[in-house]
């Protein structure tokens, strides 16, 4: 191997390399930041598209975070049908 393919091949490895280190950091970035916004938004996301209370948004974040097979939507505290027809027209709903 001629010493000019060597250092081409040489810079060429280190190129990958600082290309997959910088790859893996966007996906640990993109991993760290879905995680964040699956646990401290939820609530909130009710809150501001349904345009309620914080304490429905929150027990509306419980009834979906930990669904239970017997539960309907209407058992949820201070829920109103308007409201669950909101919920039905802005949120993808299996009921």
């Amino acid at each position: 191997m001629h010493r000019l393919e060597a250092v081409f091949d040489r810079r060429c490895q280190e190129f990958v390399e600082r290309r997959s280190k910088t790859a893996s950091k966007r996906l640990e970035t993109l991993m760290f930041n879905y995680a964040q916004a699956s646990n401290n938004c939820s609530y909130k996301v009710f809150q501001e598209v349904l345009n309620i209370d914080e304490d429905l948004a929150y027990n509306l974040e419980i009834y979906f975070r930990y669904y239970q097979e017997n539960r309907k939507l209407e058992d949820v505290e201070d829920i109103t049908p308007e409201i669950i027809n909101e919920i039905k027209k802005h949120f993808n709903v299996d009921q």
